[in-house]
């Protein structure tokens, strides 16, 4: 089994550097969770997945990995990536008729729930197969833009499928809407810019009451959303998950 060395992400709602400067060398887990029927404890005979080893550095990381004998891998999501996809989304999206994507992308959802609620990791042993580059970046924030979501519903089982636990899956997801939120917004703009029969206060195909009035509230809201993802047990994590990717699964299908 190989270890993961990777380099923790920081919430969208922190901006202090400290605990996220350093590297992680981590096991993936390799067999599966179970519910504690008394005290209702996520527990597993997997021992090697409670080692997280803290490292200054990712040479640092690499050199202990290499002289414990410990096949590793290291991952670094590609940003560039996913910048690239979601501009591309956002110019793909204004071209096509959305019918066929929206019913492909609701399928991909409740595919997605029914993994994470199961804990069949079936989508995790797919993700092992795929190499873990650009290309998955591109295609995260292609999908994204196009939807106008923060990429959560494809990055959460792609890193829950490279060997994060789900707390973790999730922190690198919100880390990764950042720059899919500012590259989608750009092509978006960039497409509707000469668009005539847009709202007014439009710039591009973006309505700025809108705008502005999510982002506020949301700078407030974040903050708690987190503090809850962190405290929550796995269990219950993934209930709220599956749960809310079935709200948008059936959303898609219906409207």
């Amino acid at each position: 089994m190989k270890a993961k060395i990777y380099q923790p992400s920081k919430s969208v709602t922190q901006s202090g550097s400290k605990k996220y400067s350093n590297w992680i060398l981590e096991f993936p887990r390799s067999s599966s969770t179970t519910i504690d029927p008394v005290m209702n404890w996520t527990s597993s005979s997997d021992t090697q997945n409670q080692v997280k080893i803290k490292f200054s550095s990712k040479e640092l990381a690499i050199a202990f990995a290499k002289k414990n004998s410990i096949d590793y891998e290291s991952f670094q999501p590609e940003a560039s990536g996913i910048i690239f996809g979601a501009f591309l989304g956002a110019l793909f999206a204004v071209q096509i008729n959305g019918l066929i994507l929206k019913v492909t992308i609701a399928t991909f959802v409740l595919i997605v729930g029914m993994d994470i609620l199961l804990n069949k990791d079936l989508l995790q042993n797919m993700f092992r197969l795929k190499p873990k580059s650009i290309f998955v970046g591109s295609g995260i924030g292609f999908l994204s833009s196009i939807l106008g979501i923060g990429g959560g519903t494809f990055s959460v089982p792609y890193f829950k499928g490279s060997g994060l636990n789900l707390t973790s899956a999730i922190g690198t997801s919100a880390a990764c809407g950042v720059p899919i939120a500012i590259f989608g917004t750009l092509g978006y703009v960039f497409a509707g810019i000469n668009q005539n029969m847009l709202p007014n206060l439009s710039f591009g195909y973006v309505y700025l009451p809108a705008l502005l009035g999510v982002s506020l509230t949301s700078i407030f809201s974040a903050k708690y959303g987190a503090d809850i993802a962190h405290y929550l047990s796995q269990t219950t994590l993934r209930r709220l998950m599956a749960g809310w990717f079935f709200i948008i699964s059936i959303y898609m299908f219906i409207v």
